[in-house]
């Protein structure tokens, strides 16, 4: 009987690592299971996987107990940690040898109660293990009695034969309990250290990357006995899987040709799950002409938003500190290439030294990535739009309809993900903008093979737009310019977030004789100008 209350019913694409974990439980048998760390970004299902891998352990095997444990920041003290720990262990295993699913979410964790079932179900080497706990926890020692918790799946694979899967979500929260116990976080560790060795009693642990690493890694030799399994997001098709899933318990339409747009969400459940629940409060049908509009208030007052400030707040409890740290997530979230660290503390107006402090805060709170000498925004695009919406309402305290067209300028009009070769180019609105588009299309002509003479006179062109669009005004915005060549005809696309872009007689007059067809349009957010060229002698058309 699986445990259905235990487990979300949608759940879809995490096969290859559930096997991974499966295997463990299969090689602890035989003594030679290695224990794992699970690594992962914030929403991509880290605690999902481990209860799904716990709930086909306990049903769908008997050669191995799994045990599944969260660490709670609720607790105060490493005596309290360490009696949970041992309770939910012994609580767990009596219901997988006696084959009772239900005993796991009944609530008893009282370790006398614990021995009085375990009395009933015959089960000795429990109530072993409970009496020689209680003789413990009563000496006041925290190295004995995190020794005690963390030996129990040991000493139950040695009374019972049975080896044990160990499964630790949010295993981060044990660090300060363990660093504020005075004098003994060595010792400690050295408990630790020996629970992971021990190849019986595998172990599976995640939580909070940064953490993790600094624990394991950086701060102790404890890694090296760890496999690491990166979970990444999930797949295209699997992400849409979980939307199609969540539109059908929502009772949500939804058009098929979505499938670009969830991409976008970068395969991460819980943005997906956000997306869709803060879909169901607006709209019948999510289709392509409310996408963005759904999107833009769960990144700016929804879910998202909620989440993610919250996660900045917690890393950042000085109020003084929380506008500079934006500021910094601003930079490095809209830096498109170049050395954005060289310098950003004099472009912030704070010192190097404040700077380091912001960073490892950030750091904490995984919106960035600290590399040995390079520090990056997290490769997170919905991420970076909380940021800038957070910094457009807050820095520049800017209207809503300003926010949205600043997030949503370049999204409004996406298309389909091209089957062929596009380059795309964003261009900031500086003084000769038309140089960075020509040099652009020189080397992406090369790409293209495109002869000479046709990328010199599309050039001229670029030229000629550029300078229309400057001074009728319209030349400053951001806007993106796209190349791709298709059926013989290469073409520029240039588009902006503001409507209302267009060229007068004179600059089409300017324009044509070099270009083969123009089109200007409107979007449903933004405008765009697309000239196309015949890599043929002749004229072609274009629509």
């Amino acid at each position: 009987m699986p445990l259905k209350e235990f487990t979300s019913k949608l759940f879809v694409g995490r096969e290859r690592e559930i096997g991974i974990i499966r295997n463990a439980a299969l090689k602890a048998g035989s003594g030679v299971a290695g224990s794992i760390i699970l690594f992962g970004r914030r929403g991509a299902g880290k605690t999902e996987l481990l209860k799904h891998a716990f709930s086909e352990l306990f049903s769908g095997q008997d050669r191995a107990i799994p045990f599944f444990y969260t660490v709670s920041s609720s607790f105060t003290g490493l005596e309290r940690l360490c009696q949970d720990y041992f309770s939910h262990f012994v609580l767990q295993s009596l219901a997988f040898i006696r084959k009772d699913p239900a005993l796991v979410s009944s609530g008893i964790y009282h370790l006398e109660d614990l021995k009085k079932i375990a009395g009933r179900s015959g089960e000795s080497w429990a109530e072993d293990m409970i009496d020689r706990y209680l003789h413990v926890s009563g000496s006041g020692d925290p190295f004995r009695l995190f020794s005690a918790a963390l030996s129990a799946p040991r000493q139950c694979y040695r009374a019972t034969g049975k080896p044990v899967v160990v499964i630790i979500d949010d295993f981060h929260k044990i660090r300060p309990m363990v660093e504020h116990t005075a004098g003994t976080g060595g010792d400690l560790w050295t408990c630790l250290e020996e629970a992971l060795k021990f190849q019986f009693t595998p172990h599976i642990i995640a939580g909070f990357q940064t953490d993790l690493r600094a624990m394991f890694f950086e701060q102790s030799p404890l890694g090296e006995h760890l496999e690491i399994l990166n979970l990444s997001g999930l797949g295209r098709d699997q992400a849409f899987a979980l939307f199609r899933d969540l539109c059908g318990i929502y009772e949500l339409e939804y058009a098929e040709s979505l499938k670009n747009h969830i991409g976008f969400f970068n395969g991460s459940p819980f943005y997906i799950k956000s997306f869709v629940q803060a879909a169901r409060q607006t709209v019948s049908s999510v289709r392509e002409d409310n996408f963005w509009d759904i999107y833009f208030r769960e990144v700016t007052n929804g879910k998202t938003s909620t989440y993610w400030t919250s996660i900045l707040k917690a890393s950042i409890p000085r109020f003084q500190l929380r506008r500079p740290a934006l500021n910094v997530l601003y930079q490095l979230s809209t830096q498109e290439g170049g050395d954005v660290v060289g310098g950003l503390a004099e472009r912030l107006g704070i010192d190097s030294e404040e700077l380091d402090h912001l960073t490892e805060m950030l750091d904490g709170a995984g919106t960035i990535d600290m590399g040995f000498s390079t520090m990056s925004f997290t490769d997170d695009s919905v991420l970076a739009d909380v940021v800038r919406g957070l910094y457009h309402r807050e820095v520049l305290a800017e209207p809503s309809e300003k926010i949205k067209d600043a997030l949503l300028g370049d999204k409004g009009g996406l298309e389909p993900v091209p089957s062929i070769p596009a380059f795309d180019i964003t261009i900031p609105p500086i003084p000769n903008a038309e140089s960075v588009a020509i040099q652009s299309l020189e080397k992406i002509a090369r790409y293209f093979e495109v002869p000479p003479d046709v990328t010199g006179q599309l050039q001229v062109a670029l030229v000629h737009l550029f300078s229309g669009l400057a001074s009728g005004g319209t030349g400053g915005e951001r806007c993106r310019l796209r190349f791709m060549l298709k059926d013989g005809l290469l073409s520029a696309e240039l588009s902006t977030p503001g409507r209302g872009l267009a060229l007068t007689e004179e600059d089409k007059a300017l324009i044509e004789p070099y270009v083969n067809n123009i089109i200007v349009e409107d979007l449903t957010r933004g405008s765009r100008i697309v000239l196309f060229k015949s890599l043929n002698t002749g004229l072609a058309s274009a629509s």
